[in-house]
């Protein structure tokens, strides 16, 4: 069926991606106004949203990683331009972008390290100067503790501040972020700019402060970051195009191309790889290992890994260690955390003849499941019960005074000196900073001594991390267990506080000691041919094991950050033994879920449960489900628009009232306003009315002009974008260019973070007006939700018919009512769905399932916990 179009078809940023610009699922939908809609309680979830425990004013939605399949993707896949070899250049592109997430993480990693080296040397170098020139006993040391507590205090409070005043999304690791945004949530504010700027400053200054913590999980979310500002060029491109001049050939060529060739990548499900990929690359530099990146988003991030996705996230991972490794000057130097590339010098047979020892593998494992379960729930504890927006800045400093006051005075202990060896001097002189403040705690002492924890707490942390792996020899026993207890502790309190945080540097540096510790308590009591350092590598295993609940990706990592593949079956034990203690006797979920549950993400797990299989979807959908026609007056879907506040709207048969797609609210608001209307034989005379819809263009060129009119008939049109930009905002500039300044502002427009009060034109205020004169968009956010909506449509347009068929997707999955709760689960979740519609035995749509419908605690609420007990007994 044909369209009319109004000569100009993007007029303002309210458009979604449906044909013209930016998908409403960003946008915060509006309370219902009047009876329509749905009548009972159910019907309020026929796309609810989930407000976050910390953020109550973040709404939480689902991502669409759904392909759109319509009349204008279809037209446009018969109409897309092959170009040399009979291919149209994506891959090359996605190729390209690929590489370039690689080489922009690695050189944002190599930035936060050295500057954090930087200041963390300054910070030593004017403490210690102080302690050797003026303090030879404990008490002559406090004014010393005290600039060394104050600067400390000052750097982890700018960190804290930053996410507090600036942006509160900075704070923890930003893994439970990647990791709910892969599993198709949208996270408010996931890629923006200042959330990129606040992770990096507020890394580098907590990580600066001496607290128990590492940069690695902060990286993870950086490179994500990174991965989804790829998708970002269409927009930067075609927005320097527009302000340079897009009347000239060659910004009309660069437009065009970019139009032609880029917007394919602001799709959702584009989006969601590069985002896989930058994570990927942010961890295999952390730990120097290019594959165990690749397995850890396998294994524990994403939920939509593709085939395709493995070789280019493993060449990705290659150029980002490939660029730590050159800033390092030593190619076999690639990562942050460095284990080692040695682990003492046991037999070859050792770990194939001495079964005896695989009861001590077991014990470690034991060990590293309760410390690491114990962790977790002190973490969840925290994050329920003190989490109180006006303590947050308190329990920081509180944190930092506490950790500066045990790092400044435990080394003074007596027996943490020792005579310095080849050993320890080697150590003093590759770390960055002095080597004399090792022995500045020892005082009283006429000899050349080194303090252990002194270089343990001041030096660098991986090398001592690297100094254990190798040899836990070199230190005493005592030494390694209070570094580990007492890192332990202080990773228990400051881990979930309101800063950037990882916990990667400190769990391998408690586990290694731990490990260590017990490898040489081991040595010495049973057999002298034990290996302490396999030992302190299990603790390492084990401990992540317990925190993080991984398996094959940590047991990758550990033996290629190591090089020793002979230690792989007892990290292999130690790992599985240490997961089972974890999830059987502490918490069921690993630290990151924990972290999704408690700011209420709402996360669905492929693997559903089996009880899921008792009870039908007709028992959790929404009903009954507002539906559409395949056309309706422009005059009835404002009215649907502005007393619903749903996304998404079956399209049925208005005669049988069968299933022929589904429309979002995105598209329909984009039908209304670039004017897609079915021909009429009474269409309005522009020379009979007030209202004139042509358009008078400064530009000439009909071949361009057409080009930007007949925009929704390409691909580019149907596509998704993040909560955080427009995916087709260069459009709109362009189009912004085009038409005069307006002389008035609707004040009836709420304004929204991510999206400008909308400036409208009145129709009677000049004759040059562009196609958007007839309509207003604008948000409604009085309730607790709010949803685009048109704000006003002129009369004259009252009766024209919206052709919905042409623009609904027409491939959206569907069940039966009787289809189990599991087999829609596990639709829903493989194929990253927001919207699943429900039949009845007519194939008239009955229900509509989403994200909200299909988390446990909803399920349970709508079945009844008792009765739903019973029935799965």
């Amino acid at each position: 069926m044909q369209t009319e179009k109004q000569p100009l078809l993007v007029a303002s940023k309210a458009n979604q991606d449906a044909f013209c610009t930016r998908s409403s699922q960003a946008l915060p939908p509006p309370p219902l106004m009047g009876g329509g809609g749905m009548s009972n309680s159910k019907a309020q979830g026929q796309d609810r949203e989930m407000t976050p425990t910390r953020n109550h004013d973040q709404h939480v939605s689902s991502l669409d990683f759904e392909r759109v399949v319509n009349d204008c993707s279809i037209e446009a896949m018969k109409n897309r331009k092959r170009s040399m070899f009979g291919y149209t250049g994506r891959t090359a592109i996605r190729w390209a972008l690929t590489i370039l997430v690689g080489v922009l993480t690695g050189l944002t990693a190599i930035s936060i390290v050295q500057i954090t080296e930087r200041l963390i040397s300054w910070r030593q170098s004017i403490f210690t100067d102080k302690l050797f020139l003026e303090s030879n006993s404990i008490l002559s040391s406090l004014p010393i503790f005290g600039l060394f507590a104050i600067i400390n205090l000052i750097l982890c409070s700018a960190s804290c501040l930053l996410c507090i005043a600036w942006v509160p999304e900075g704070a923890g690791s930003g893994i439970p972020e990647v990791k709910a945004y892969l599993n198709g949530v949208r996270v408010k504010r996931f890629s923006s700019v200042p959330l990129f700027v606040v992770k990096i400053l507020g890394t580098i200054l907590s990580v600066s402060s001496g607290l128990a913590i590492g940069m690695e999980g902060p990286l993870v979310h950086i490179g994500a970051i990174v991965g989804a500002s790829c998708t970002k060029l269409p927009s930067l491109i075609a927005r320097t195009a527009a302000k340079l001049g897009f009347r000239c050939g060659c910004f009309k060529w660069l437009w065009s191309w970019t139009k032609e060739n880029l917007s394919h990548f602001c799709l959702a499900a584009e989006r969601r790889d590069f985002v896989s990929i930058g994570a990927s690359v942010g961890f295999a530099a952390s730990f120097g290992a290019p594959i165990g990146g690749l397995l850890f988003v396998l294994d524990d991030i994403s939920s939509y890994f593709g085939k395709a996705l493995f070789l280019r996230t493993l060449v990705a991972n290659a150029i980002g260690t490939f660029i730590l490794a050159c800033s390092n000057n030593n190619l076999s130097n690639y990562s942050i955390i460095n284990l080692g590339n040695s682990l003492g010098e046991p037999n070859d047979l050792i770990f194939l003849n001495r079964f005896e020892e695989l009861p001590l593998y077991v014990l470690v494992g034991i060990m590293g499941g309760i410390m690491g379960g114990l962790f977790c729930q002190i973490y969840e504890f925290f994050q329920r019960h003190y989490q109180h927006r006006y303590h947050l800045l308190l329990q920081v400093m509180i944190l930092s005074i506490i950790t500066s006051t045990l790092l400044f005075y435990l080394p003074m202990m007596a027996w943490t000196c020792k005579d310095v060896t080849t050993n320890d001097a080697d150590m003093a002189i590759s770390n960055s900073t002095s080597h004399l403040h090792y022995s500045l705690f020892c005082f009283g002492s006429d000899r050349a001594q080194v303090n252990e924890l002194a270089t343990m707490f001041f030096g660098s942390r991986d090398e001592a991390i690297k100094r254990i792996l190798s040899d836990p020899s070199q230190f005493e026993p005592a030494t390694l267990w209070t570094v580990g207890f007492v890192f332990y502790g202080l990773m228990t309190l400051t881990f979930g506080r309101s800063l950037p945080s990882g916990i990667f540097m400190p769990s391998v540096l408690i586990g290694a000691s731990l490990g260590g510790g017990f490898g040489l308590w081991l040595k010495d009591v049973f057999s002298p041919e034990i290996t302490p350092s396999t030992f302190a590598l299990l603790g390492v295993a084990a401990l992540l094991a317990g925190i993080q609940r991984s398996t094959v990706s940590l047991c990758v990592i550990l033996v290629e950050g190591t090089g020793q593949i002979k230690v792989l079956i007892p990290v292999i034990i130690s790992v599985v033994v240490a997961r089972y203690i974890a999830t059987t006797f502490f918490t069921r979920k690993g630290i990151y879920g924990i972290a999704m549950e408690s700011k209420n993400y709402p996360h669905l797990d492929h693997a559903e449960p089996k009880h899921y299989d008792v009870a039908p979807v007709s028992s959790i959908m929404s009903t009954p489900v507002v539906t559409v026609g395949s056309d309706e007056s422009a005059q009835h879907l404002v009215k649907l628009l502005l007393e619903n506040d749903h996304h998404g709207f079956p399209v049925v048969e208005p005669s049988t009232q069968k299933l022929l797609g589904l429309i979002r609210r995105d598209q329909i608001v984009a039908l209304l306003e670039c004017g897609v209307f079915i021909p009429s034989t009474n269409n309005m005379n522009p020379k009979d009315n007030a209202f004139n819809h042509d358009i008078e263009m400064e530009s000439t060129d009909n071949k361009f002009e057409s080009m930007i009119n007949n925009y929704n008939n390409s691909d580019a049109g149907i596509l998704e974008q993040n909560n955080d930009f427009d995916t087709h905002d260069w459009l709109l500039s362009i189009h912004e260019n085009l038409r005069p300044r307006p002389n008035s502002v609707d004040e009836s427009i709420a304004s929204y973070d991510l999206l400008p009060p909308l400036v409208t034109r009145s129709p009677a205020s000049s004759t040059r007006r562009t196609s958007s004169s007839f309509i207003k968009i604008g948000l409604n956010t009085r309730g607790t939700r709010s949803a685009v909506r048109i704000s006003w449509l002129h009369p004259d347009f009252h009766n024209k018919r919206v052709n919905l068929a042409a623009a609904m997707n027409r491939g959206t999955y569907c069940v039966l009512e009787s289809c189990p709760i599991s087999k829609a689960h596990s639709l829903f979740t493989s194929l990253g769905l927001r919207h699943l519609i429900v039949l009845g035995g007519g194939q008239n749509v009955v229900g509509l399932l989403t994200r909200a419908n299909l988390v446990p605690s909803s399920i349970d609420q709508s079945l009844g916990r008792k009765n739903y007990n019973e029935i799965t007994k």
